[in-house]
C-alpha cells in the first residue's frame, strides 16, 4: 500500500525538523545574521584578550561593563541612558546603552551623543539592547542627541539621552 500525500508530507517535515535539529550551534563568534569571519556588532564579539574597541579599556573590562546589571539609579529610566559602571576592580566607566531590538549585523556601529562617537555599538546577547561603553564622560548630558551609525550608513537617531545619577 503506498504512503498518502498527508503521511509523504508529514514524514519530509520531519526529516526537515530533524536535519535542522542535528546542525552544530555556532561558535561564540559568529552570531545570527553574520557569516563566518565577519565582523559582528554583538557582545559575543568582545574579544577575550588582545586589542579592544574602547582605548584605555581591556577586553575583559569592557565585557564586565557590557554585562553588568543596570544600576538601581537606572532602572526607571527610558530610552538612550548613560550609566556610571564600577568594575570589581574600582575602574569606573561609562555606558549609554540604547533599548532595542537590535538585529545582530555583519557591520560595525558607532554610537554618538551630540556629534561626538562616545564608542563601538555593542548589541548585547539578548538583541535587546545597544550599548557603548567609555571612560571620558565629556558631552554625556540629559537631553543631548542619541544617534547609532551603522559602517557604511547615515546615523539613525535614538532619543535623547537620560543620565542616571
Amino acid at each position: 500500500m503506498a504512503p498518502s500525500p498527508r503521511s509523504a508530507l508529514a514524514g519530509a517535515l520531519l526529516a526537515l525538523v530533524l536535519a535542522s535539529c542535528s546542525r552544530s550551534a555556532p561558535s561564540s563568534n559568529v552570531t545570527a545574521g553574520s557569516a563566518i569571519g565577519e565582523p559582528t556588532t554583538t557582545v559575543a564579539a568582545v574579544p577575550a584578550d588582545g586589542d579592544s574597541p574602547v582605548a584605555g579599556v581591556s577586553p575583559s573590562a569592557l565585557r564586565a561593563a557590557v554585562e553588568q546589571p543596570a544600576p538601581a539609579s537606572s532602572r526607571a529610566l527610558r530610552g538612550a541612558v548613560a550609566e556610571r559602571i564600577v568594575l570589581a576592580d574600582g575602574t569606573a566607566l561609562w555606558r549609554i546603552r540604547i533599548p532595542g531590538p537590535f538585529p545582530a549585523r555583519a557591520a560595525r556601529s558607532s554610537v554618538l551623543v551630540g556629534d561626538r562617537v562616545v564608542g563601538a555599538g555593542i548589541v548585547t546577547a539578548d538583541l535587546g539592547s545597544m550599548v557603548a561603553v567609555t571612560a571620558d564622560a565629556t558631552g554625556l548630558t540629559a537631553g543631548a542627541p542619541v544617534s547609532v551609525r551603522w559602517e557604511g550608513q547615515p546615523s539613525e537617531a535614538a532619543g535623547t539621552l537620560a543620565v542616571a545619577r
